[in-house]
């Protein structure tokens, strides 16, 4: 359900609404308020705070999905313990990826000499497409064939990895869907209310 009201007390008076409506039948219901912005999150915790209400969090979408992926980000993966990708890890993949193909390169000739500051520019370009490329997962849309050899081998990097089984911020919505279909039981999964006060055109 959709409700558009206007920005300000109305859209907190239609949060609240929106809250007790979801804890009708059971006061002590989990409801997840997503709020963006540090603001609005601000607004809605001291609104709901003032109107009494009990076990309402508000979070970001990125730590709803979390939370709700949980129960399967703790099973292992061919036993590897589940564990989120960190910029640092994503760096030193992205660097490996980027240095074999440059020697890959030179070994066939057709090699350029990039300065040191071509291969951060070259390291950040590839970060960016390899993140386009997570968002866009099972779309028909491609990048340059080149780009896509380079990111499969970063994802077997990352598959070869004695460590952990690493999943990124792209695939965590993903991870999360599965877990609602296969670990919560119906009626017993949170509530979402997403609170997203904004003035529409």
């Amino acid at each position: 359900m959709i409700t558009a009201v206007a920005v300000g007390k109305a859209s907190l008076d239609a949060l609240r609404s929106a809250v007790q409506s979801a804890q009708r039948d059971d006061p002590f219901a989990q409801v997840i308020v997503v709020a963006e912005h540090p603001d609005a999150a601000r607004s809605a915790r001291h609104w709901l705070g003032l109107a009494g209400s009990i076990n309402v969090s508000v979070m970001g979408r990125q730590r709803l999905a979390g939370i709700v992926a949980a129960p399967l980000l703790g099973e292992p993966v061919e036993g590897k313990q589940r564990r989120m990708l960190t910029p640092l890890l994503e760096s030193q993949a992205v660097r490996r990826v980027a240095e074999e193909w440059q020697a890959a390169q030179d070994a066939e000739g057709e090699g350029v000499q990039l300065s040191a500051a071509g291969k951060r520019q070259l390291q950040r370009s590839l970060v960016d497409a390899f993140r386009r490329m997570r968002e866009r997962v099972g779309q028909a849309e491609g990048e340059d064939a080149v780009v896509e050899g380079l990111y499969e081998r970063f994802r077997d990097m990352l598959r070869q990895r004695d460590d952990y089984d690493y999943y990124t911020a792209a695939e965590l919505p993903e991870i999360a869907a599965d877990a609602l279909g296969a670990h919560w039981r119906e009626g017993r999964e949170p509530a979402v209310v997403y609170y997203l006060p904004r003035r529409m055109s």
